[in-house]
């Protein structure tokens, strides 16, 4: 899964980019309400349940790629730490899931591309808790002050 997501990550940071670019990687569109409404997406990974991809209502290129992984292939907050470095743990309001982002992990030409995790509160230790949605952020002109570019991955 953790490949997967560096994956994603790399196209979403690629220029020029394009709905089919994403489309080709993700999986066919299978709903499309119109910007800005999400379009849904039948993902082709047997380790991501659902996906949809929100573009941008002036440019119409891809703007979020929400990830949810299938329940036996979520991975931790560890995991994704372990591969994409720091993080940092997002305010929620009552009855909201935790979450984090790990801000910036991949700077592409123009752009970053950040990941915004929701997990499971269950877990005592919060590395352990499981990743219930990931939000893959493409912001344009937001390619400086990133973390390293780490072109080495894991699966």
């Amino acid at each position: 899964m953790i490949g997967q997501i560096r994956l994603f990550a790399r196209l979403l940071a690629s220029q020029p980019l394009t709905v089919d670019d994403v489309v080709q990687h993700v999986g066919p569109i299978i709903e499309n309400p119109g910007s800005p409404i999400p379009m849904q997406l039948q993902p082709t990974s047997l380790f991501i349940r659902s996906a949809s991809l929100a573009v941008d209502r002036w440019t119409g290129c891809p703007y979020t790629l929400e990830l949810r992984p299938h329940p036996e292939y979520r991975p931790t907050l560890g995991d994704l730490s372990d591969e994409f470095g720091p993080f940092v743990e997002v305010r929620a309001d009552r009855g909201q899931p935790k979450a984090c982002v790990f801000d910036r992990i991949l700077r592409g030409d123009g752009c970053s591309v950040s990941i915004l995790a929701e997990m499971s509160p269950t877990a005592s230790d919060v590395s352990e808790a499981r990743i219930d949605a990931l939000t893959l952020r493409r912001d344009l002109g937001a390619s400086r002050g990133s973390n390293d570019d780490r072109e080495g991955g894991t699966s």
